[in-house]
């Protein structure tokens, strides 16, 4: 999960005033670090990363999201950034 994300969850908590005694879950979705490797190689195609990692499976947890979401929204956010959004901007940041 993005920290723009978080950041924009922990204000729209406070602010949004029928936000009251609930627990807000901000997952943008399940992922393991061979996704985040994948990702990694489409960003940055002549960098080389170590080899997939065997055994990665996937996180099978059942979360609603829904109010996270919706919150995101009234935030004046249409979606979650994306995973690869996420990498290439710290990427970036780090001068990669």
């Amino acid at each position: 999960m993005d920290v723009r994300d978080v950041a924009m969850l922990h204000v729209a908590v406070v602010k949004i005033l029928e936000v009251q005694n609930e627990r807000v879950f901000g997952f943008y979705r399940p992922y393991n670090w061979n996704m985040i490797l994948d990702a990694l190689r489409e960003l940055r195609p002549e960098h080389k990363f170590p080899p997939r990692l065997p055994d990665q499976g996937n996180d099978l947890t059942k979360v609603t999201t829904a109010g996270a979401e919706e919150l995101l929204v009234k935030m004046g956010r249409p979606e979650w950034v994306d995973l690869k959004v996420t990498l290439e901007d710290a990427l970036r940041s780090y001068g990669y």
